[in-house]
């Protein structure tokens, strides 16, 4: 299966991510990779074999911006606790 056309979440070295899309195949396990937010000749190569665990696929960029929309939504709604401060009375 060919990840051409795909977009992809990738964790770099310093703790960031990058995001973009693979645009070309250059052999079974090497990709070209074209980062968002760079010039449109800027590519950078991937291998598949040594891509961190944490890298995320997507058919569509519409797909990416819900799952990063996802990943930035607490899982519970915040809640706030009111407490009353009561003092023990003696006896």
């Amino acid at each position: 299966m060919s990840l051409v056309g795909k977009f992809i979440m990738l964790e770099t070295d310093d703790e960031h991510y990058l995001t973009g899309k693979i645009v070309s195949l250059i052999t079974p396990t090497l990709y070209l990779f074209r980062p968002d937010d760079m010039p449109a000749t800027f590519m950078r190569l991937i291998d598949l074999d040594v891509l961190p665990e944490s890298t995320v696929f997507f058919n569509t960029r519409a797909e990416m911006a819900l799952w990063f929309k996802w990943l930035e939504t607490p899982s519970t709604p915040a809640q706030v606790a009111h407490l009353k401060i009561v003092k023990p009375t003696p006896g």
